[in-house]
């Protein structure tokens, strides 16, 4: 999954918002946000209790939904893959690969619309 933001939204939003979000979910803003962590409860979330547990998930929801970002997913059937195939490139390796590709495609996307939009208002 590729997130797009602009830098300015990263930089004066996001971070500031999940720096605050560590500091006062760990003491520090030293963990890494690992989805598969979260989820299955490794490292610094192995040892968060039920409820503070809930709590940092809605704050990071709520996070992500105040966000201005563009989602880009990519997904890649491993098994189709390796019936399809005999020797398979990296499944994640074809995903980045992909991914990147649609990023440039919406990127292009975005910076025609954006030069037709101002070619117009220059008339």
């Amino acid at each position: 999954m590729f997130l797009l933001i602009k830098k300015s939204d990263y930089a004066d939003i996001l971070v500031p918002r999940i720096k605050r979000l560590k500091f006062e979910t760990f003491g520090h803003d030293c963990v890494v946000l690992h989805e598969s962590d979260i989820r299955r409860k490794r490292g610094a979330f192995a040892r968060l209790s039920k409820e503070p547990r809930e709590t940092f998930l809605e704050r990071l929801t709520s996070i992500i939904d105040d966000l201005p970002l563009t989602v880009i997913g990519v997904v890649i059937d491993k098994r189709k893959l390796k019936d399809r195939y005999t020797n398979p490139y990296n499944p994640y390796h074809i995903g980045i690969q992909y991914g990147l590709e649609r990023v440039r495609q919406y990127l292009r996307m975005k910076t025609s619309s954006t030069r037709r939009s101002n070619a117009r208002r220059s008339d």
